[in-house]
């Protein structure tokens, strides 16, 4: 006969006289595969750190846990497929979870030895670095054939772009670390500019101006 666990085999005869019902003996496995609440970030936000920092509610009696991340460019391409084992109720990734925009998906459980699919547990988040590469829309003035914008919070350097009409064809592009720029040669009424920031290795988004006559 097979012993009862913690109770013994006294327990089992003692529990089935008496019509008791025994607590079950729950395995500390199946506690540490529950999946803990991430609180920050909030849950489903968009964050402009491509190493954010997540956070979460402790799990009862759990000192270590378990942490798997998946990030995914929006060609469908996996950058970063992360399972690790942290102490403590907060996880930052070491390296840049993308060079600009990538959507996230993390577990976070106590050491469960078979975590399974990340399927109906995951958390999702979206890091999106133009929004800390970012700059307002340029301005033309004619008078005196300047091009003008805002600096970005992290911006290192700007790319100036130069379209002809109506083609749209490049004509010229320049790299600049100032806010201001202006063409060696008058530009005609109607070309278009564009600015792009860059973070180091990200880039925000495209803003566009056309000249205007004088």
């Amino acid at each position: 006969m097979a012993s009862a666990p913690r109770w013994g085999l006294a327990g089992a005869l003692v529990s089935t006289c008496l019509g008791w019902a025994l607590p079950q003996q729950v395995d500390a496995a199946d506690l540490n595969c529950n999946a803990a609440t991430l609180t920050s970030p909030p849950p489903g936000s968009t964050v402009a750190d491509v190493r954010p920092l997540f956070e979460w509610v402790p799990l009862p009696g759990v000192e270590r846990y378990r942490v798997r991340l998946v990030a995914r460019v929006q060609e469908g391409e996996i950058t970063t497929n992360i399972d690790t084992l942290v102490a403590g109720t907060a996880f930052r990734p070491s390296d840049p979870l993308t060079t600009f925009r990538a959507d996230i998906r993390i577990a976070v459980t106590g050491d469960c030895p078979a975590p399974g699919s990340l399927d109906g547990i995951a958390t999702r988040y979206r890091v999106d670095h133009g929004l800390a590469c970012a700059i307002g829309k340029p301005a033309w003035d004619a008078s005196t054939t300047r091009l003008t914008w805002a600096e970005g919070s992290s911006t290192t350097e700007y790319e100036v772009l130069v379209f002809g009409t109506p083609d749209a064809r490049l004509l010229g592009r320049e790299t600049v670390r100032s806010t201001v720029w202006q063409p060696r040669a008058r530009l005609p009424a109607g070309t278009v500019l564009a600015v792009q920031p860059r973070c180091g290795a990200a880039h925000g988004d495209v803003r566009v101006v056309k000249t205007s006559a004088d």
